[in-house]
């Protein structure tokens, strides 16, 4: 396992799973007793939508700390870098929808545009109303069954049941992002270390640079920064880059040797070691396989 591997963390019930060629839907389910955190962020290159049934939380997302509640739906994009902490004392039912663009090519694209345009909004919550939670609540518990049953059409009837989820979170407004305020100075400080990351991952980003900006010890930097992230410092930022390169690789027609100046690396040599590191291919190769 390299150092950027995402351990399996919680063990995922998965009820659904639909892939055809290349389009996919997967549907997973989970109890969370007690005080548990992913013990490092992590980003993968599919729509995610985060719906809490029961309990609390706090999502971490690109830096910033959001507290969600029973009845929240997090809308998470591809390349966006989240972690779930769960409090102490905390009983929580959470649902997790994936899928990737793909998923919806049936659809003509214009419509395929107006239902994700909900995953660029700035507010990456929608808090449902308690009508709209019991309709949730209801149709989960309904895809589940079909899921078990398997009775002739059962495919069709979770996509329809789906398709009615999908609609009623692109009607709803989303809410103003609720921050944690029950953060240590410290804490607070490291956010505002990891939200600098993010939006100047293509400077020249070191330890004793980030320590100095935000008036604060090398040393405990260091160690607080593994402690909420569960990365080094360098780990970290050179996560976020490779994040970055992926996205251009995938989107873009940049040549390598550009991608590697726009994510920050001082050279192509490192940007090829770091990469192949993190994704276990090389940058030119993964351009390949996504094609």
């Amino acid at each position: 396992m390299n150092n950027f591997e995402i351990p399996i963390l919680f063990d995922e019930k998965i009820f659904y799973e639909f892939n055809n060629s290349d389009r996919f839907l997967s549907l997973s389910y989970n109890k969370i007793a007690g005080s548990k955190r992913m013990f490092v962020p992590h980003f993968h290159t599919f729509y995610e939508v985060y719906y809490l049934k029961e309990g609390s939380a706090n999502y971490l997302i690109e830096g910033e700390l959001l507290s969600v509640k029973a009845g929240d739906v997090l809308l998470i994009k591809p390349y966006l870098l989240h972690k779930t902490l769960y409090p102490d004392s905390s009983k929580n039912v959470r649902y997790l929808i994936s899928f990737n663009e793909a998923y919806f090519n049936y659809l003509p694209e214009d419509d395929i545009s107006w239902f994700l345009q909900i995953f660029r909004q700035s507010c990456p919550i929608i808090r449902l109303d308690t009508d709209t939670k019991r309709k949730w609540d209801q149709k989960l518990q309904i895809i589940k069954m079909e899921a078990k049953e398997k009775r002739s059409g059962y495919n069709f009837r979770i996509h329809s049941i789906m398709q009615e989820l999908f609609l009623t979170i692109n009607d709803k407004d989303n809410s103003k992002p609720i921050i944690n305020q029950n953060l240590t100075t410290t804490e607070q400080k490291i956010l505002e270390v990891i939200g600098y990351i993010h939006s100047h991952y293509e400077e020249k980003l070191t330890l004793q640079l980030l320590a100095e900006r935000f008036y604060i010890s090398s040393y405990y930097l260091s160690h607080r920064f593994k402690y909420i992230t569960g990365y080094t410092l360098i780990e970290y930022i050179q996560l976020i880059r490779i994040k970055k390169a992926q996205e251009l690789l995938e989107t873009t027609k940049l040549r390598t040797i550009d991608i590697c100046e726009n994510c920050g690396f001082g050279s192509i040599s490192q940007f090829n070691r770091v990469f192949k590191k993190v994704c276990g291919i090389s940058p030119g190769k993964y351009r390949r396989t996504i094609k």
